[in-house]
């Protein structure tokens, strides 16, 4: 294992504990040792952001991205901190990067499918595609699991309806009850 790879695996335990300053310094380090590791720079992005720093993580992940262009991570993680500035076309299109990727990367293209919904100048017909798309590759091979609701005592039952999301205070939906 290379020495810059255990820096890299100490600053993910500095960062997961709050101790966001040596996680920085470790990250740091991990990039001087080994200056082409794209996760090192990735994992600095990461450690930025958590400490508000965006616009230096930003960088980081471009970084990352200069060196391993396929870095799944590094657009995902770009991307929500480009959200997290307003800046709603730029996430989308580092999330359309990291689907190109991995297009059954659900997690990532759930995030896309919320970014969308901040974009003002996004049609209403351009945001059903999105979701249908959305739908298509991740809800309908779950249709099966799905109960039926096709008898009249179902059909007549009041309808409850349960919304949980960790997100509700970014998440457009939250906004809207």
């Amino acid at each position: 294992r290379s020495r810059g790879l255990g820096d890299v695996y100490k600053r993910q335990i500095l960062n997961d504990i709050g101790k966001l300053q040596e996680a920085e310094l470790y990250a740091r380090k991990a990039i001087e040792l080994k200056p082409d590791f794209a996760e090192a720079y990735s994992n600095l992005g990461n450690t930025l952001k958590d400490q508000g720093n965006l616009d230096a993580a930003i960088e980081s992940f471009d970084q990352a991205i200069a060196i391993d262009p396929k870095n799944l991570t590094a657009y995902s993680n770009r991307a929500y901190v480009r959200q997290q500035l307003g800046q709603f076309k730029a996430a989308a299109d580092d999330y359309s990067a990291a689907l190109l990727i991995k297009p059954d990367f659900h997690e990532c293209h759930s995030s896309s499918l919320c970014t969308a919904q901040y974009m003002p100048n996004l049609a209403l017909l351009d945001l059903k595609e999105l979701h249908e798309d959305w739908e298509k590759r991740h809800a309908a091979q779950l249709k099966y699991f799905w109960p039926r609701h096709d008898t009249l005592e179902h059909m007549c039952a009041p309808l409850r309806i349960g919304l949980v999301s960790p997100d509700f205070r970014n998440h457009p939906v939250g906004s809207l009850i």
